[in-house]
């Protein structure tokens, strides 16, 4: 009887720790990968826009840098999520990196918009 109720203590365990250490970080890595990717190349547009209406000096357009950057609050959600989950940091940092390969944007679009039209 002992052993029986050792072997099920331990068989509940081994299934608890693989649940814990594999399948929730993999579920996860699967259901928020496509999410993170995206909001991570928004969010990096978006900082860079703001960083140059800051640059240009114009308030006006103050507030609609800040409203492009609540993108980069839904990043910082989905990627506590993705840690509650259990993905590893590395995990999400390859993933970032992903995204910048993936989404990436030519010279000439980031500099045209800064381009003379009319003088």
């Amino acid at each position: 009887m002992i052993v029986i109720v050792y072997r099920s203590i331990v068989t509940l365990f081994c299934i608890l720790w693989i649940g814990k250490q594999v399948v929730l970080p993999g579920y996860g890595y699967l259901a928020y990968k496509d999410t993170f990717m995206d909001l991570s190349s928004k969010c990096g547009t978006a900082m860079d826009e703001s960083w140059f209406i800051s640059n240009s000096g114009s308030k006006k357009l103050d507030k609609s840098a800040d409203v492009h950057l609540l993108v980069c609050h839904d990043y910082d959600k989905v990627r506590k999520i993705m840690l509650a989950f259990g993905v590893p940091e590395n995990a999400l940092s390859f993933l970032g990196l992903e995204s910048l390969e993936i989404h990436q944007r030519t010279v000439s679009e980031i500099a045209d918009p800064h381009r003379f039209t009319e003088r």
